[in-house]
């Protein structure tokens, strides 16, 4: 068992509080948006098995006394102690993620979408800040909440979306209504995307003024799109939230989304797991990159309610565990509340996993060596290493279903 150190990053959607109080570290005056826990090559955890290691979150100098190595490297010398036979790579990455304003709208891949975009834009040479691939993999996510939460995942009944565009009453969606009660998502959707810049400012005026319907949030999607308004002027991914399902998520409950289905985290702080992957594609809500071809062409248009587990709570020895269903291969997410009467043993340790302290303080031991997490620190457990679990802290495991 391995201690890892999470490598944070200042995106700057990022909330300047969150993560630092449930870590319990002074504010830096910096956007803390997320911090990764995974082996992913774009920002590894770091890894050490040095005793005591030092706080988790530190600046790295402070780190590289105990011989800290890269989580993906230490695997590629490690494999099958690592990973076990016959699986190539970790595959999840695991983050905390703490949203102070909109991130931007977006959708991910599916697999095979995934390889053969990869593929295409290496063999023509495009260059990365141009690219819609970072990577041949699909990026399945979910997001656990740990505060409360919001967001907006997947597509609503076009006849919904065209009443709500109706009561903007701005001339400029007229076209875009009609092609909803036609029953054509897929193009007034692509529309809306490619509105004229002329038209895309008159739009977002008569947004700004319409009268939301007084229901409490994310009943009224006009509501919801002029708070996203206020983060993102001029911005036409605010029109395009309007054809979304609002999501209000409580402790505990979480999100899921797959290849295919557009979101958006608004605000709010969550554990967040997916596929080991870093592929994007947006709508808007940013300014990045928007291939709004590329996008409409991976899209899921099938109107659907978004994916929401609040799983219940099981009384085992040792602990209060809640297991959240496995919708995707790559991870399955148990969450363990220690009772401070005994050690929780597993029973079975088929595969990686990563564990990471969520509350209080949290004893692992394994027949590899025993750990202490509090909020916010991590570590790596390899294949066949069975864990026990003790003390009064909340601990999150990621696994290999």
């Amino acid at each position: 068992m391995l201690r890892l150190q999470g490598r944070i990053q200042h995106y700057d959607w990022g909330s300047l509080s969150a993560i630092p109080e449930l870590v319990h570290l002074p504010q830096d005056g910096k956007p803390w948006a997320e911090i990764w826990f995974g082996a992913h090559p774009g920002a590894p955890a770091l890894v050490s098995s040095a005793q005591p290691w030092v706080p988790a979150l530190a600046d790295e100098s402070s780190v590289a006394a105990s011989a800290p190595q890269p989580l993906d490297e230490w695997i590629a010398r490690n494999h099958d102690a690592a990973l076990g036979a016959g699986r190539e790579a970790l595959p999840f990455l695991v983050k905390l993620l703490a949203a102070g304003r909109p991130l931007s709208l977006q959708a991910h891949p599916d697999m095979a979408q995934a390889i053969a975009g990869y593929r295409a834009e290496q063999d023509a040479g495009t260059p990365r800040d141009q690219a819609n691939y970072a990577d041949s993999s699909h990026k399945p996510e979910s997001l656990f909440a740990l505060a409360p939460t919001r967001a907006l995942a997947g597509f609503r009944r076009p006849a919904a979306i065209a009443a709500d565009l109706d009561r903007i009453g701005s001339p400029q969606l007229e076209p875009i209504a009609h092609l909803l009660r036609a029953g054509t998502l897929r193009d007034a959707f692509t529309r809306l995307l490619q509105l004229p810049a002329a038209d895309v400012q008159p739009a977002l005026d008569a947004l700004a003024v319409a009268v939301s319907d007084g229901q409490s949030w994310g009943q009224d999607a006009i509501a919801v799109a002029q708070e996203i308004l206020i983060a993102y002027p001029g911005d036409v991914g605010v029109l395009a939230t309007i054809f979304l399902n609002a999501v209000a998520l409580a402790p505990g409950q979480a999100l899921s989304v797959g290849a295919g289905i557009v979101h958006c985290y608004l605000s709010g702080l969550g554990l967040e797991v997916m596929a080991n992957s870093d592929n994007v594609l947006r709508a808007g809500l940013t300014s990045k990159r928007v291939d709004v071809a590329e996008l409409v062409r991976i899209l899921n248009f099938e109107p659907a309610p978004a994916l929401i587990d609040d799983p219940p709570v099981h009384a085992a020895a040792g602990a209060k565990v809640r297991a959240y269903p496995p919708h995707f291969a790559e991870y399955a997410v148990t969450v363990y509340e220690l009772d401070g009467t005994g050690p929780y043993a597993e029973t079975e340790a088929k595969g990686p996993r990563i564990l990471l302290g969520l509350d209080g303080a949290s004893t692992i031991e394994s027949d590899q060596g025993r750990v202490i997490l509090g909020a916010g620190d991590a570590a790596f457990a390899g294949d066949g290493e069975l864990l026990r679990l003790q003390g009064t802290g909340t601990v999150a495991i990621v696994r290999v279903p």
